[in-house]
């Protein structure tokens, strides 16, 4: 499963239609929070399918708080995590030392996405486990000091 983080707003659609399309043409699955009905707390649903995602792909368009708060959740789980933008000017201090594919048009993002989708298929095979930014030249695409394995040696070394 990828799962994207992005406003629930029909100018975002188009995005995330050429976001599905890619990810099933790699052989993966694609949802995002708003598509499955659920009576429950939405919060609580979108969490459950940031822990069920093998790859997070947010879209910071616009600065959208629900957006970086769910961001913030993946981070916090060490879920390898591909950063979209429409401008560089979305980008705030905070993630621009992660790196994010800037997009003009959904076209664009499609053919981007194309080049990059052998390491989704391979960050999505290796399920999360390994950091393999380095290995395929894509520095900080995962954030790897997010990823479980980094933490769970932080907290070693802090005992």
């Amino acid at each position: 499963l990828v799962f994207v983080l992005m406003p629930f707003n029909p100018r975002f659609q188009v995005v995330y239609e050429t976001l599905t399309e890619v990810v099933k043409s790699a052989g993966f699955r694609c949802s995002r929070g708003d598509e499955e009905f659920s009576s429950s707390n939405i919060l609580g649903h979108i969490i459950q399918q940031v822990v069920r995602a093998r790859v997070v792909i947010a879209d910071i368009t616009g600065r959208n708080p629900n957006v970086f708060y769910e961001l913030g959740i993946a981070h916090a789980l060490g879920k390898p995590v591909l950063l979209i933008a429409q401008a560089a000017e979305d980008i705030p201090f905070d993630v621009g030392s992660i790196r994010v594919l800037i997009y003009k048009r959904p076209s664009e993002l499609s053919v981007t996405l194309n080049i990059y989708s052998p390491r989704i298929i391979f960050f999505c095979q290796k399920s999360c486990r390994t950091c393999c930014c380095n290995k395929y030249k894509l520095r900080r695409l995962c954030s790897s000091r997010y990823s479980s394995t980094a933490l769970r040696s932080r907290r070693r070394s802090r005992s």
